[in-house]
């Protein structure tokens, strides 16, 4: 099994999603040429994105971008000229069932094909809500932020109005999906697509051991020779790691 954390690196993202989805590309996507990608909260996509590496890397057939802020709708209008590749849309995603600004009826209002390989939520509010509104545009690979509660904590944006947990995404989200890295986001490979004995040959799946990976692993390319070595030696043990991180 690969620990994705070795696999990390930043060209638009942030905390090493750009390495990350590279690798999960690699080894769980095999001869597709180009992938389909839908993103919203972004922001300014060339200053953080989990997906315009690839844009930049011609590995996109599509990329929807949904944005609210006409400002930053614009800068993504001017970005599209230059990559043709990108949709732009105009829109705040909406959970409420009779919504026209769910992210299926977006979507379908605007002629997207139901293949959508990547979707990365990231509003810092109502991100759970938003996949439990998704009844159509199941992705393959779904990216989902948390927010910085310790693990076992079961918070919801939309009940105490803090961002939601690790645990209240995992609980959700794995119903339908395999979580198979953490690292601030959650990334889940879809049930429907991916058969369980490949997640288990190639990925780690216990959600535990996967918050405890992103606590010793938080800052390993910035940390020397012989730190590296002891976090690779505590990361083969939930017990090991437990000792040393005050994780509930």
């Amino acid at each position: 099994m690969i620990n994705l954390h070795k696999y990390k690196y930043n060209v638009f993202s942030q905390n090493g999603e750009d390495g990350v989805i590279e690798k999960i590309l690699e080894i769980s996507f095999k001869g597709k040429k180009k992938i389909n990608i839908c993103e919203f909260g972004a922001g300014n996509i060339v200053e953080n994105s989990n997906t315009f590496n690839l844009i930049k890397n011609n590995k996109v057939n599509f990329s929807v971008f949904i944005e609210k802020d006409l400002n930053l709708f614009n800068k993504l209008s001017k970005l599209k000229l230059k990559y043709p590749v990108i949709i732009s849309i105009n829109k705040l995603v909406d959970f409420k069932k009779n919504s026209n600004g769910t992210i299926d009826n977006i979507l379908k209002n605007n002629n997207i094909s139901n293949d959508i390989d990547i979707m990365s939520i990231d509003i810092d509010s109502y991100d759970l809500d938003i996949y439990r509104s998704i009844n159509e545009y199941h992705p393959k690979l779904l990216i989902i932020e948390s927010g910085r509660q310790k693990y076992g904590v079961f918070s919801e944006h939309s009940i105490d109005k803090r961002y939601n947990s690790f645990s209240s995404i995992y609980n959700v989200v794995n119903k339908k999906y395999y979580l198979i890295f953490y690292n601030g986001n959650l990334f889940f490979l879809n049930k429907t697509f991916f058969s369980e004995k490949h997640i288990k040959d190639n990925y780690y799946i216990d959600d535990e051991y996967q918050y405890l990976l992103h606590c010793v692993y938080h800052n390993y390319f910035k940390i020397g020779f012989f730190k590296k070595l002891l976090i690779d030696f505590l990361s083969k043990s939930k017990l090991l790691m437990k000792l040393i991180i005050s994780y509930k």
